[in-house]
């Protein structure tokens, strides 16, 4: 078999550097969110959340993700971890929202 390093958390230090440099971070990112285009101009609402295909891959939605919305379009991949605990496709759709980072449906927008 062949082994694969899951992402890790930032390092204090790197989002420090990061800050320095004018970059926001989302707050408690997990190793299966990613942004797959950044938000563009003013963002009036949340961004377009795509879920991960049969393989757990977001490799189908990266020409996709830049012209879905201009408040950005971030990807879930699947993962074990996620898994872990879920015996229905409901109890997965949870987890999958809780992954979610609060603060980027401002106003009570909707997350769908």
């Amino acid at each position: 078999g062949r082994e694969v390093r899951l992402p890790q958390p930032l390092l204090d230090t790197t989002k420090e550097l990061a800050a320095t440099h004018g970059y926001e971070l989302l707050p408690d990112v997990q190793p299966e969110l990613t942004w797959l285009a950044q938000p563009t101009g003013e963002a009036n609402g949340g961004p377009v959340v795509c879920i991960h295909d049969f393989t757990g891959l977001l490799w189908g939605f990266r020409s996709l993700s830049p012209i879905l919305s201009p408040n950005g379009c971030l990807g879930i991949r699947g993962s074990t971890r996620l898994l872990d605990g879920c015996e229905t496709i409901q109890q997965l759709a949870v987890a999958y929202v809780q992954l979610l980072p609060k603060g980027l449906w401002k106003g009570g927008a909707p997350v769908r």
